[in-house]
């Protein structure tokens, strides 16, 4: 169970360091919105799976810190949302923010 974990941790962490630099190159090189925020978003969804891959175990320290820490994040790229942004989203960034709610929990 434990190899699976791992592996699937690294899996997400390899999507997410993918999607960061894209975010990134989108966010200071690339004037559209619409981009950015879709980037965003998907890296939204990244997070949230990292956060539920580590709160699996919640019941270990480290997994439960680092539940937290990847909630942490995606609360700090939703404060980056203007109004604007919002209509651009995925609807399926709700279920993310339920997801990460309870990840907490």
């Amino acid at each position: 169970m434990f190899s699976e974990y791992w592996t699937r941790v690294k899996e997400a962490s390899e999507l997410m360091a993918t999607m960061k630099a894209a975010v990134f190159r989108f966010t200071f090189l690339d004037s559209d919105a619409c981009h950015c925020v879709t980037l965003k978003s998907t890296f939204i969804k990244c997070l949230t799976s990292k956060a539920i891959l580590h709160w699996l175990l919640h019941d270990h320290d480290e997994s439960r810190r680092l539940a937290v820490e990847c909630v942490c994040e995606v609360i700090a790229i939703t404060e980056g949302f203007s109004d604007d942004d919002y209509p651009l989203m995925d609807v399926s960034i709700g279920v993310s923010v339920r997801v990460n709610v309870r990840a907490l929990y």
